[in-house]
């Protein structure tokens, strides 16, 4: 049986000498991405998921930081989305609040209980909860499961009530 040939761009699908799969793929920056499986199914699998990723953009670096994706996100999806002060007022927040606090973390190794460290502490310090709740969940992250944990503040109420005002005293 003659072995059957991909087309360019379309990956590779290997047998290694420990008797796993790969599936290899070339990223848009020319580096080469690998992806293993049990059986060449589950690489074949895996090879149409990178594949499908890459064509859609959604394929990051492993070594891809919070603060790399964070700037990514404002040009490239936040930016043609929303007004220019919106825009101004998330940059001033990611260059102010998140990346100082979470951009050196590896994007794959940040988890739920630091950006609710990040909530709590920026709570402690004043910040209102729609500012904390717009520095942490807002930069497409709150889609992703891995922020499932986290419990972000209550209403602008109750925020101010524990801090011993009165709504009606801090009315504009």
């Amino acid at each position: 049986m003659q072995r059957q040939q991909r087309g360019r761009n379309q990956g590779s699908i290997t047998r290694r000498p420990d008797g796993r799969w790969e599936a290899r793929i070339t990223l848009g920056d020319g580096s080469r991405r690998s992806y293993y499986g049990r059986t060449a199914e589950e690489a074949h699998r895996k090879l149409v998921e990178a594949l499908y990723e890459r064509q859609t953009g959604d394929v990051r670096s492993d070594s891809m930081r919070v603060g790399e994706f964070l700037d990514d996100w404002l040009e490239r999806i936040a930016k043609p989305r929303i007004r220019a002060q919106t825009y101004k007022s998330y940059e001033v927040n990611v260059r102010c609040h998140l990346k100082p606090a979470l951009g050196r973390t590896p994007l794959d190794e940040l988890k739920p209980a630091a950006v609710q460290d990040l909530i709590d502490r920026k709570g402690k310090v004043g910040m209102a909860p729609k500012a904390s709740v717009t520095c942490t969940a807002s930069y497409g992250m709150r889609s992703t499961t891995r922020f499932v944990g986290t419990t972000l503040p209550k209403t602008r109420q109750s925020w101010l009530t524990s801090r011993g005002l009165s709504p009606l005293r801090s009315s504009r």
